[in-house]
C-alpha cells in the first residue's frame, strides 16, 4: 500500500512539471509588402496641377498586418510625416506636401515609406519608394543682351541683337521658357519660346514676320516666363535700348522717332513727368550725335499727330487744319532748336507741320495709333 501511494505521488508530479507545447510560429516569408509613388513629383502651390502625390501601396496577400506606418523621408533620413495604422493598410495614399506640422515642407527630394508588422513580428517589413521631389520654386532664370545700343537700321553697327537665355530648374526639371519682348506701351513686338531657341542663344534683326518693329531711342522690356515639370512658373525681366535708326530710302536717309513725349497739346518737353524728361533730353542728345555724321545734307523736321475725331471726316478735317498742323509744326520747330543748341547744323535746316495727313497707323487702331505721335527727319544732299 505503502509503495502503491509512492507511485502515485510520483506520477502526479511528473504531470504537473510536464510543459505545454507552444504555438507553432506563422511563417510570413512569402508576404509581399511593396509601395509605389505614381508621379515625379508634388508642387503644393494651389494651382491645381501637382498639389498632391499619390502612392500605391500592397502589404501583405494572406495576412492581415496587425500595425503599420506610412512615412515620408527626406535626404536626411528624417521623417517629416508620419502616418500609423492597426488592420489593413489603404491600398492609395496620397501626401499634401505637409509636414507632421500642418505646413508645408521645404523643397527637396523624397522617398516614401511603409513599415508593415504582422501578429507575433517584431521587426517589420520594410519597403520604399523611388525618390520623388517636392517643388514649390520655379526655374531659375536669367536673360542678358549684348552690349551697345541696339541699332537694326543696315549700318553694319550692331545691327543684330545677342540674346541669351539661361534656364535652370536643379529639381523638377525645365518644361519650357517664353520670351516677350514688350515696348514703352506694353505691347507685345516680338515672342521667343524654347520650341525655337533649344539653346537660348538668339540672334534678332529686330523684326517680326520681316517686319521691323523697333524704333529709335527707345526702351525695351523683355520678360522671361519659365515653367518647370510640375508647373511652377518663375519671371524674370531686362531691358535693352536702341539707338537713333536712320533708314535710307534712295538718295535720301529717314529717321523716325516716336519717343519724345510733350504735354498734351502743347510744343513742350520739358513740362512733363520727371522720367520723362530725362528720357526726351537723352533721345535728343542720340538725335544730335548722330546727325553730326550727316555734313552736308539739308535737314528738314515732320511733326505728326494723332487725329480724336477721325471717324467723322468733318470734325477730322477742322481738327487738323486748326489744332494738329499747327501743333505739330510748333513740335518740329522747338525739337529743331534744341538740335541745334546741341551743335547740329546742315546746309539749310527747316521745319513742317503734318498733322494727322500722314499716318502709319489707322487711327481706328486704338492699340497701336500712337505711333502716329512721331516726329521724322528728312536728310537729303
Amino acid at each position: 500500500m505503502k509503495k502503491l501511494l509512492i507511485v502515485l505521488v510520483t506520477a502526479l508530479f511528473l504531470f504537473g512539471c510536464k510543459t505545454t507545447p507552444e504555438s507553432a510560429q506563422v511563417d510570413y516569408t512569402d508576404e509581399i509588402v511593396l509601395i509605389q509613388v505614381k508621379g515625379p513629383g508634388v508642387a503644393p502651390t494651389g494651382n491645381g496641377l501637382h498639389d498632391d502625390i499619390e502612392f500605391q501601396i500592397l502589404a501583405g496577400t494572406n495576412h492581415i498586418p496587425e500595425k503599420w506606418l506610412l512615412e515620408i523621408v527626406n535626404e536626411d533620413e528624417k521623417a517629416v510625416r508620419t502616418v500609423p495604422g492597426k488592420g489593413e493598410v489603404p491600398q492609395l495614399w496620397s501626401w499634401d506636401g505637409k509636414s507632421d506640422n500642418g505646413k508645408t515642407a521645404p523643397d527637396g527630394r523624397y522617398r516614401g515609406r511603409i513599415s508593415i508588422w504582422f501578429p507575433g513580428m517584431t521587426e517589420p517589413f520594410v519597403q520604399e519608394t523611388a525618390v520623388f521631389v517636392l517643388d514649390t520654386t520655379g526655374p531659375a532664370g536669367t536673360v542678358t543682351f549684348s552690349e551697345g545700343l541696339f541699332s537694326p537700321d543696315d549700318d553694319g553697327v550692331n545691327d543684330i541683337l545677342g540674346i541669351t537665355v539661361t534656364v535652370k530648374d536643379e529639381l523638377s526639371g525645365l518644361q519650357s521658357w517664353i520670351l516677350d519682348i514688350f515696348d514703352s506701351h506694353d505691347d507685345m513686338i516680338k515672342r521667343f519660346n524654347s520650341d525655337n531657341y533649344e539653346g537660348g542663344n538668339i540672334l534678332w534683326d529686330g523684326t517680326d514676320h520681316g517686319e521691323v518693329v523697333v524704333g529709335s531711342a527707345a526702351d525695351y522690356r523683355a520678360v522671361l516666363r519659365a515653367t518647370d515639370t510640375l508647373g511652377n512658373v518663375s519671371l524674370t525681366e531686362d531691358s535693352f535700348s536702341t539707338d537713333i535708326l536712320v533708314w535710307r530710302e534712295g538718295d535720301m536717309f529717314r529717321i523716325r522717332v516716336n519717343s519724345i513725349t510733350f504735354k498734351p497739346y502743347e510744343a513742350d518737353f520739358l513740362d512733363v513727368g520727371a522720367d520723362q524728361r530725362l528720357s526726351n533730353l537723352e533721345t535728343l542728345d542720340l538725335l544730335a550725335e548722330k546727325l553730326k555724321k550727316f555734313p552736308g545734307y539739308r535737314i528738314t523736321v515732320e511733326g505728326h499727330a494723332v487725329s480724336v475725331f477721325w471717324n467723322n471726316p468733318v470734325k477730322a478735317e477742322k481738327e487738323n487744319r486748326e489744332v494738329l498742323v499747327p501743333l505739330s509744326e510748333n513740335r518740329a520747330k522747338i525739337v529743331l532748336e534744341a538740335l541745334q543748341e546741341r551743335g547740329v547744323s546742315g546746309v539749310s535746316m527747316d521745319y513742317i507741320g503734318i498733322g494727322a495727313d500722314r499716318p502709319i497707323i489707322p487711327f481706328s487702331d486704338l492699340q497701336n495709333r500712337w505711333k502716329n505721335r512721331r516726329v521724322v527727319f528728312i536728310l537729303k544732299k
